[in-house]
């Protein structure tokens, strides 16, 4: 697992490994439906599910999860888990591929979308994934997610997120070891000083370049969630994103926080969203 910091990460030669896994049973960070294959960037580690009915087209359309860690002792260290389970099952019964690279705790920083480049790199050209895939961005995962594509929106087809991080001065909790790992992700040896910066470090104040790509966002956010919260990240986002002439549907749900149920990981949806826009869409 990499630990990001402020300077660049340069990447080894790539190589991947591939593991079959069939089924939830055999491993249960695999979901129904789905091959696994495990893929090294050069520190990092990443995944491709690979779906057993196949494409739909030999575009091969794909979901970029994140954040993706694999290296949790535990299933609630790894990340995706059984949450996404549903979700992961109906995308990949209609031929859509789902993957994610381990960039470790980077917070959006420019050591975690170096490697997140070559990886987009690897599966694209050898899997002969499609060149567009569409990001699922949860919780911090918004960092990496928009961040990426906020520098590359030619390379992305949509962006779907569940309470996604948007803004680094709402999180993480000023005061907090994970803010001071974010200081240093970015290069700063002063919390202080990276909390100055943080605003304009975030995702939140990189809208055009997504707007100009007309690259729609689709966002689930609880209207009780405290340690994200939607009034400091989704609705500014989805605000200065619609003000702008942009596609973007925020839908608030009642009564939850941050927290991985069902109203969020089966939610119709979101998965009516994702399908639209990678099997119903025409291919690019």
């Amino acid at each position: 697992m990499i630990r990001a910091t402020g300077q660049i990460v340069l990447v080894c030669m790539l190589v991947t490994l591939a593991l079959p896994v069939s089924s939830v049973t055999d491993d249960p960070f695999v979901p129904a439906g789905a091959a696994r294959i495990d893929i090294k960037i050069g520190q990092a580690r990443g995944f491709l599910f690979k779906p057993t009915a196949g494409s739909v087209d030999s575009n091969r359309p794909w979901v970029w999860y994140a954040p993706t860690l694999l290296g949790g002792l535990t299933p609630k260290g790894l990340y995706p888990n059984a949450s996404t389970h549903w979700l992961f099952t109906k995308l990949l019964a209609r031929g859509i591929w789902i993957a994610g690279a381990d960039v470790g705790e980077s917070y959006g920083s420019l050591a975690g979308r170096s490697v997140y480049t070559q990886f987009y790199k690897t599966v694209s050209s050898r899997y002969h994934l499609s060149k567009k895939p569409c990001f699922l961005a949860q919780s911090r995962g918004g960092l990496m997610s928009f961040g990426w594509a906020e520098e590359h929106p030619k390379d992305v087809r949509c962006i779907a997120a569940i309470y996604p991080v948007l803004n680094l001065a709402s999180w993480p909790p000023q005061g907090s070891t994970l803010a001071g790992e974010a200081a240093k992700a970015y290069g700063y040896d002063s919390v202080s000083e990276f909390q100055k910066q943080s605003l304009q470090l975030s995702p939140l104040s990189h809208v055009g370049p997504l707007v100009k790509a007309k690259i729609p966002v689709f966002i689930l956010h609880g209207d009780s969630d405290r340690i994200v919260p939607s009034k400091e990240n989704s609705q500014p986002f989805v605000t200065t994103y619609k003000g702008l002439g942009g596609a973007a549907v925020l839908v608030m749900v009642p009564g939850k926080g941050h927290a991985e149920v069902d109203e969020y990981f089966q939610s119709d949806r979101l998965a009516e969203f994702l399908l639209q826009q990678l099997v119903k869409a025409k291919s690019q």
